[in-house]
């Protein structure tokens, strides 16, 4: 009697209905998905003329609808730059940006010029 108690039937062993043998995911490809892409990529291309710095930014970001942002920034090679120009031409966007005033250790103000905008940074 005591050997019919251990067994209890189709001879799951004590696993419940919900976990039999067979039922669920048996390789770690089928148990998890791990996405390897990054959310965003950026590239940017520097080079030095004349005093000034020229750069090409790329932005690729969402890889699902393939969205990016191309940016042309120029900016005084000297410590003490007071401005940056950027030219975005897929959306025309034109910024005269000031140098970084900072504010507390966490946060910089920095004037738009041509947008007529303040825009707070945070530095984490």
């Amino acid at each position: 009697m005591a050997s019919s108690s251990r067994g209890g039937g189709g001879g799951g062993g004590g696993v419940g209905p919900d976990g039999g043998v067979g039922d669920g995911p048996t390789t770690l490809d089928e148990l998890y998905k791990i996405n390897v892409v990054p959310a965003e990529l950026h590239f940017k291309f520097r080079k030095e003329l004349q005093g000034l710095r020229v750069g090409l930014n790329f932005e690729f970001y969402n890889l699902e609808v393939n969205d990016f942002e191309a940016k042309v920034v120029l900016k005084p090679l000297d410590y003490e730059r007071k401005w940056k120009f950027h030219y975005k031409p897929i959306s025309g966007d034109i910024q005269l940006l000031s140098k970084k005033i900072p504010v507390t250790k966490f946060l910089n103000l920095q004037v738009l010029s041509l947008n007529h905008v303040i825009c707070a940074s945070f530095l984490w």
